[in-house]
């Protein structure tokens, strides 16, 4: 029990640092027309939208601007995805570039996938104000805005249901699996 429990506190003192970020969100499309027939065609307003971004920021190049910062980079460690009526366009995107940047009362979060196609780019905007270098943070969609995001020229806005939902890195599962197990033999030596 102690070796455990020591290994829980020894890993709690070491900041975990996700190279990989995934943001998962979904929302109720405000308004779309789905000219190109990627998602069943027709009117998409009211349909439920699911959203997935995922990038690598070992793998992005960092340029810092004033007034805003951008990221570029690509390759299979850059992947967005849209789901809508059961139908998914998933791109792992070779070129893409994020920019962030906060203007007035708006922080922006442009995400653009320009290769290969179809091209799917975003523009949401976060909850809290923008800041410099948090790249490998998962932000939180503002739910009062439509957001955009713009599918192989299709234009879908849609307000976001609920905040986004970061997918843990691999240290904090580590960290909670080894702490349920700690528990679990906690019990069955007390019951013992």
């Amino acid at each position: 029990m102690r070796p455990i429990l020591a290994l829980c506190l020894a890993l709690a003192a070491v900041p975990a640092h996700a190279t990989v970020v995934t943001t998962n969100f979904s929302g109720t499309i405000d308004s779309a027309s789905d000219t190109g027939n990627l998602f069943g065609g027709g009117s998409l307003a009211g349909d439920t939208l699911s959203a997935t971004i995922s990038y690598d920021t070992s793998q992005l190049n960092y340029n810092l601007q004033s007034g805003y910062e951008y990221y570029t980079g690509g390759g299979s460690n850059f992947l967005l995805s849209v789901s809508i009526n059961g139908f998914t366009v998933n791109q792992t995107v070779s070129v893409s570039q994020i920019v962030a940047q906060s203007a007035g009362s708006d922080t922006e979060f442009n995400i653009d996938g320009f290769s290969p196609n179809p091209t799917i780019e975003f523009l949401l905007y976060a909850l809290q104000p923008w800041v410099a270098g948090t790249i490998n943070q998962p932000f939180e969609l503002d739910s009062t805005r439509s957001q955009l995001v713009v599918v192989s020229d299709e234009a879908i806005f849609f307000h976001a249901a609920a905040s986004e939902t970061p997918v843990p890195e691999p240290a904090s599962a580590f960290l909670l699996g080894t702490g349920l197990i700690a528990l679990g033999v906690k019990r069955r030596r007390k019951a013992a």
